[in-house]
């Protein structure tokens, strides 16, 4: 129940627009904390790898424990617990082991902060009412609306430390994702970033121990960024590194930095230590770690999930009716893609480790093909004749200027050559059926078409606008742009186009595949439920069926015949929360 009445959001400038505490007695706490006084120290690499790696659990339940946040004295812990059941705010007291439930309610709650006195905190929840930012009282165990679901805050938000603003992400008019401040005496929101179509989403922000800067991430999917703005007009933002990645939430690590970054710029998800001077990142151990925070006494808290997918085959007339796992493991596999003989698929994973391009023969047996360490390896799609595949390359944990060429492999002998013809921008790489190349070129966060001719190694670039994502099937181009909803049709000899009505558009901008006869996707049933959805390339009919894929990255892919499919399934995570003290 709302006991006071909801602070009246409005846009400055431009734009206008539960029960009582339980006490739950655990025992003694992991570590002796105490209130910190002093700035976090210079930590170099190997001492923060150290300490990352020595964490143990806080917390090890069933349930899912989720976004954990220091209180500013460092003594006190909050995060969600959550199962299928009940979502509930917990405080951990890490001197004296006790647990109590601020918060518990029939909603979905996330990103609980403390106020700076400690007597407060402010947590995002969605009902079937919407979705609201809220500070509660918890002695009093009183509450007010402080943000609504006008711009509809994502979950992630932060509080100064004074305690005087809010940073949250929000759509404006269907552009991406900006921050916004809100002050929390005059109700004003400010516009922080301003990211232009085709960036991707600004999101997950966290205010510097002074106050004076906001980090964030910018981008789309496995393309997001770090990026630093100043808090004070007029708002200078810049990207702290060329690394991208899929990330998972950071912290810093003192009012200069560095940053606590949780991505998989390695391969697989862990913590990062990133410069923000000089933009160099170096890994610090933490495999699954996600959303850290640091106390002001340099202690460190995070999730650790394991995540795990697989493929499943099953028929296209009845998706799901008939299905089987493909090459089981307890990894991530995702981007499968059949070879035109329907027999085999390529696939990455990283059930070995870091990522890799994996080949697996349908009712037989799969391999890792033997490619350089050093490197990723995304976004595999076969040639024609099926001997070969391409995939985009880029280093690890590449600080300096983006270099992303396409190799190509042969797939029995794993020989294996960089395509220099198709330049050092490439974010993919299709070879069409008379042996030339389908280059996508980087364009900030969106893509060039360019064609590269097998004969000469001639580029001409597709008088087409840039695209967010491409696919190929024999003759027909199908592209989406950036903050459109829709698709567009080609023919790749003469370029004649025609719009699709298709609910295609940057919220599922990699869970679609093309079919010679039909597009694939991932969408909502009339029911507005998840559903996987056929469109018929001839009748524009949809047809929506119940197995739906879910995970990261593409995720869909059909057979040359279009009789079966391979739809990608993620595993519920075991989520726990681990603590790494300051020694």
């Amino acid at each position: 129940m709302r006991t006071t009445p909801p602070a009246a959001g409005r846009l400055s400038n431009t734009f206008y627009l539960v029960p009582a505490i339980v006490a739950i007695a655990i025992g003694a706490g992991v570590f002796a904390f105490t209130r910190a006084r002093e700035p976090i120290p210079a930590l170099s690499e190997q001492t923060l790898s150290r300490q990352v790696n020595a964490a143990v659990a806080l917390t090890s339940d069933p349930d899912a424990e989720l976004a954990p946040r220091f209180s500013v004295d460092g003594q006190k812990v909050i995060y969600v617990r959550r199962n299928t059941q009940r979502n509930e705010i917990v405080i951990h007291d890490l001197l004296s082991g006790n647990r109590s439930v601020a918060v518990a309610a029939q909603a979905i709650l996330s990103s609980p902060v403390f106020f700076p006195d400690g007597k407060r905190i402010a947590y995002w929840r969605r009902t079937s009412g919407g979705c609201q930012i809220v500070e509660r009282d918890i002695a009093a165990n009183t509450q007010r609306t402080l943000l609504d679901c006008a711009l509809d805050p994502q979950s992630r938000f932060d509080i100064s430390p004074d305690g005087k603003h809010l940073v949250f992400a929000a759509q404006v008019r269907g552009y991406p994702s900006k921050l916004m401040r809100f002050d929390l005496v005059t109700s004003e929101i400010s516009v922080l970033t301003q990211p232009s179509a085709g960036d991707g989403n600004d999101m997950l922000p966290r205010f510097s121990p002074d106050g004076a800067r906001i980090a964030f991430f910018r981008g789309a999917e496995s393309r997001q960024r770090s990026w630093i703005v100043d808090v004070a007009a007029p708002h200078a933002a810049e990207a702290v590194t060329t690394v991208e990645g899929l990330s998972y939430g950071l912290s810093w690590l003192g009012p200069q930095g560095p940053l606590l970054v949780a991505a998989d710029w390695g391969g697989f998800r862990a913590l990062n230590r990133l410069d923000i001077k000089t933009g160099e990142t170096k890994s610090l151990g933490g495999r699954g770690a996600r959303f850290p925070d640091v106390a002001g006494d340099g202690n460190i808290i995070f999730e650790t999930a394991a995540n795990r997918a697989n493929i499943w085959l099953t028929d296209t007339a009845e998706p799901g009716k008939q299905r089987q796992v493909l090459w089981p493991s307890t990894g991530y596999s995702s981007q499968p893609e059949f070879s035109q003989d329907g027999l085999r698929v390529a696939f990455i994973s990283n059930r070995e480790g870091s990522d890799g391009i994996y080949i697996g023969v349908l009712g037989g047996a799969v391999r890792r093909l033997p490619l350089p360490e050093g490197f990723r390896y995304i976004r595999p799609h076969w040639s024609p004749d099926g001997r070969q595949v391409v995939v985009v390359s880029f280093p690890v944990n590449n600080s300096g200027t983006v270099r992303q060429q396409a190799v190509r492999v042969d797939v029995e002998s794993g020989r294996h050559e960089v395509v220099t013809e198709a330049g050092n921008a490439v974010n993919a790489i299709h070879v069409l059926a008379n042996g030339d190349l389908l280059v996508g070129e980087l364009a900030n966060y969106t893509m060039r078409l360019v064609r590269v001719s097998a004969s000469n190694g001639a580029k001409s670039r597709l008088a087409l606008p840039p695209v967010a994502e491409y696919a190929v099937s024999g003759n027909m181009l199908v592209y989406t742009l950036p903050q459109v909803f829709g698709a567009t049709r080609c023919e790749l000899d003469t370029l004649k186009c025609t719009p699709l009505k298709i609910a295609l558009n940057d919220e599922n901008r990699f869970d679609w595949t093309l079919a010679r006869d039909a597009i694939w996707f991932h969408g909502s049933n009339i029911e507005g439920k998840r559903a996987l959805n056929r469109y018929d390339l001839a009748s524009g009919i949809i047809v929506s069926h119940g197995f739906a894929p879910s995970g990261a990255g593409a995720s869909l892919a059909v057979s040359p015949d279009s009789k079966q499919m391979i739809v990608l399934q993620e595993e519920p995570p075991v989520i726990d929360l681990m603590l790494a003290g300051r020694k």
